[in-house]
């Protein structure tokens, strides 16, 4: 007669012990899913935020007489003493991203004059 230790297969300490250590590698592996999602979303918020910005700068350089636009120069001030004016416009741009935070943006938009011409 055979003894019950003769019998192959695995005892019940093996198979625990097995799914102690998958789930701590479910876990691990949740973990880094969790995360990544995370930062897919805010890169998306932020992607949509700069998309809303872009076309309220749009929208006012088109409309010149929006109260968001003003006429300005920006003065580059080099070593030397020497410096450079550049004629532009000041943009106020205002949106509301989608978690109802208020973006305030300035910008400043030259105005370029080709080569050759007075």
């Amino acid at each position: 007669m055979k003894s019950i230790r003769d019998k192959k297969g695995m005892t019940l300490v093996e198979i625990v012990i097995s799914l102690a250590i998958l789930g701590i590698m479910v876990v691990t592996f949740l973990s880094i899913f969790l995360g990544s999602y995370t930062i897919t979303m805010r890169a998306e918020s932020r992607s949509n935020t700069t998309a809303l910005i872009a076309g309220e700068i749009d929208r006012q350089l088109a409309i010149s007489t929006s109260p968001g636009v003003s006429t300005s120069n920006a003065v580059i001030h080099y070593s030397g003493g020497v410096t450079n004016t550049i004629a532009g416009k000041n943009i106020n741009a205002s949106v509301t991203n989608d978690k109802n935070q208020t973006i305030l943006i300035t910008y400043f938009a030259p105005d370029f004059v080709p080569e050759g011409t007075p």
